[in-house]
């Protein structure tokens, strides 16, 4: 081969780079969307046909034996912060007028909340009742709404902020508030973790199925006079 024919040293590494970043492309709907539908709906085919779990009984006695009134109030107040930061979210977007993300997130926490209720009365897996609730509650158990909507808001939020230079904090944090908010739902004794386990995975699967419709350029929050334009157009 002549010394003109020779590739330049870096064009190998350029076209590997190009091509892990389409194969994690392509692999989006499947890891993203498919995979946890598939989870989700084998659960849920289990719990439609009366399949128990044992670990889920069992796991709400183990968490009741450390119940008190303080903990059953601070459980409660948690729970009810996960419609409080989806409206002040929704203010934020509204007032900084991101009309592009204020349409994302209505339609991943508006579509996440009515995908729940249909699959309530789906499925209508009765609420446990294991002991006198502090709060009971009328609806169906599978899956949780208080944990869907939880996660929904974690991953649309990350989503908007993925261009942050904090965007690990962001993610730590958003992971740890879904986790306690399933964590206080399974504590009150108002789902088992099969429901959690399910609404994880439903709002993973409709999340990433509501940013694969969305212009992704047109969904970075706060960038601006923050962010070199390099580093957006990778994140």
């Amino acid at each position: 081969m002549n010394q003109t024919d020779k590739a330049p040293p870096y064009t190998s590494l350029v076209a590997a780079t190009r091509t892990q970043k389409l194969s994690i492309k392509s692999m989006m709907p499947m890891l993203g969307v498919f995979l946890p539908a598939l989870l989700f709906c084998a659960l849920a085919i289990d719990i439609k046909n009366d399949v128990g779990y044992a670990f889920d009984s069992s796991f709400l006695l183990a968490l009741h034996a450390y119940a008190t009134p303080l903990l059953d109030k601070l459980a409660l107040k948690i729970s009810a912060a996960v419609t409080v930061f989806s409206l002040l979210v929704l203010a934020v977007l509204v007032l900084k007028r991101e009309w592009h993300a204020l349409l994302f997130w209505l339609t991943a926490v508006g579509g996440s909340a009515i995908l729940n209720v249909t699959v309530k009365h789906i499925v209508e897996r009765h609420r446990p009742a294991l002991w006198a609730l502090a709060a009971p509650e009328n609806t169906f158990s599978f899956p949780s709404g208080h944990a869907m909507q939880a996660m929904t808001l974690a991953l649309a939020l990350v989503f908007l902020l993925r261009a942050s230079r904090h965007l690990r904090v962001i993610v730590i944090a958003a992971g740890a508030f879904v986790l306690l908010v399933g964590f206080c739902r399974m504590y009150l004794g108002l789902h088992y973790p099969s429901d959690i386990a399910a609404s994880l995975l439903l709002s993973l699967a409709w999340v990433t199925s509501v940013t694969m419709l969305f212009d992704q350029r047109r969904l970075l929050l706060f960038t601006s006079n923050k962010f070199p334009a390099g580093k957006q157009s990778h994140a």
